[in-house]
């Protein structure tokens, strides 16, 4: 049956009362818990009640594991697809062997291999050898054990293979190929809800081009994006109160920028084509997110068209053939482009995108929201950029372009244009088309607080972790959280 494992957490150690003497405050273990783990800490019995409620997060040093990571491990649906990828594709690297002559099991390199599941599913499914890839030491470390328990339930079953794992903690991209050798298969599971925010062409391109043999196969073989243009709100709550004001806090407000009053088009300065996601920070964007990369909405806990729609059909943006780079093509830099034609009205501040990673033939995964015709839901959410935000009228035509440009975390970066000169109405207007952003002001002084907070956080980081200083890191978490 099922081996349950024991959970050991380190306590700071307490001094307990002699009999009939008593040497400090009486103390109490209580348990905490979120929906996506328990830890113990603890108590002081005449700590003031507000100083012991339930914090939202485990202190810094109670987990090694982000919150996201939980979600991913306990996400079956990706786990269910990976599972069944791995066991065709053994099957087929067994055959491929065995017509070569070559003899014994196919061997497997995880890259990004996190807390290692894959690699267990891997080993499970028959590798006799298995690379494991992981570049954080923190998640190395669970790695570490989670290869450890697996050993050892693996010498308590009788007769069973005992195949050979080994963690190796580094950067992929700069690890050789004698150090990690040649394998039938390589595996990742690098999706971030963009698609390749976590390096997967990059690392994909040298796993593939480095630690290959002959006929090896590449999991998942094909990552495609789809996009629209679209709008976000904030969502009415309490009997319909309007929030709306408060937009640009939430993600990107519908007033102000480019097509506001004081904006670019109404003063008669011309122009050009609109940018977002990755590299583009405007100072005209009325968001207090400050125009990053992207950022991400649980799609399918919010009813479409009411806190949000598109104003496009969907249309396919980019198709990265993974599996190609077995015959020595590249992944990244890439660029495509698409006219889209607004198929509604509206103000549209946001460049919605999802993605389909083809695991293999058979089986695919996908954050596609499920209101747009997505079959699941996923532990990804749904990205999307700030832009504008644009007046839209129904039929006006845009080029969208979309970039992957940087080696380092592949972030994905948009323009948007007229299709042709007077294709798109908001362009061919030189008065102000939206109202001004009603948090202007403060957008600007908390930007310039946000940007002093970071300095400070990332000097105070710097100097508790280069001392190991577990106590400061965790006072400076339980600070934020605040």
């Amino acid at each position: 049956g099922d081996a349950w494992l024991a959970c050991v957490q380190p306590l700071p150690p307490r001094r307990t009362p002699r009999a009939g003497a008593c040497v400090g405050p009486s103390l109490r273990l209580r348990c905490f818990r979120t929906d996506l783990k328990v830890w113990f800490e603890w108590v002081e019995v005449d700590k003031p009640w507000e100083q012991s409620m339930q914090p939202l997060l485990p202190p810094f040093g109670k987990t090694k594991l982000p919150p996201w990571h939980f979600k991913m491990l306990n996400d079956h649906e990706r786990n269910r697809r990976y599972e069944l990828t791995l066991a065709r594709a053994m099957a087929r690297a067994v055959k491929r062997r065995r017509q070569a002559g070559q003899p014994g099991q196919p061997s497997v390199c995880d890259c990004g291999c996190g807390a290692g599941l894959l690699s267990l599913m891997a080993a499970r499914a028959g590798a006799a050898e298995v690379y494991s890839l992981e570049i954080s030491p923190i998640i190395s470390d669970i790695t570490a054990q989670t290869i450890n328990d697996f050993n050892y339930e693996q010498s308590l079953k009788q007769d069973a293979p005992q195949p050979s794992l080994h963690l190796l903690t580094a950067d992929v991209r700069l690890l050789p190929a004698q150090q990690v050798g040649k394998h039938d298969i390589v595996i990742s599971e690098l999706m971030d809800a963009s698609g390749v925010g976590e390096s997967l062409l990059g690392v994909l391109e040298h796993a593939c081009r480095h630690f290959t043999a002959p006929g090896a196969q590449v999991i998942p073989s094909r990552l495609t994006i789809h996009g629209a243009l679209g709008w976000m709100r904030l969502p009415d709550c309490h009997g319909g109160l309007d929030f709306s004001p408060l937009e640009a806090l939430y993600f990107n407000s519908r007033s102000g920028g480019p097509f506001g009053e004081g904006g670019a088009s109404s003063e008669g300065t011309g122009l050009g084509p609109l940018h977002a996601g990755a590299g583009q920070k405007r100072d005209d964007l009325p968001s207090f997110h400050g125009g990053g990369p992207f950022t991400s909405k649980n799609l399918n806990r919010h009813p479409r068209g009411e806190v949000w729609d598109l104003l496009t059909p969907e249309a396919q943006l980019l198709q990265l053939d993974l599996q190609s780079v077995l015959a020595g093509k590249s992944l990244h830099p890439c660029a495509a482009e698409v006219e889209i034609s607004a198929s509604a009205s509206g103000i549209a501040n946001a460049i919605f995108w999802w993605w389909d990673a083809d695991l293999d033939e058979e089986d695919s995964l996908s954050n596609k929201p499920i209101a747009l015709g997505g079959a699941y839901a996923t532990h990804w959410h749904q990205p999307l950029a700030a832009i504008g935000p644009v007046p839209v009228r129904k039929g006006d035509r845009f080029r969208l372009k979309v970039a992957i440009n940087d080696a380092i975390g592949q972030k994905l970066a948009f323009s948007l244009e007229p299709a042709a000169a007077g294709s798109a109405s908001a362009w061919t207007s030189s008065a102000a088309l939206l109202p001004k952003e009603p948090l202007t002001e403060m957008h600007r002084e908390w930007k310039k607080g946000m940007e002093e907070a970071s300095k400070v956080n990332a000097a105070l980081t710097a100097k508790f972790t280069s001392r190991g200083d577990l106590t400061g890191l965790e006072a400076l978490q339980r600070a934020v959280l605040a």
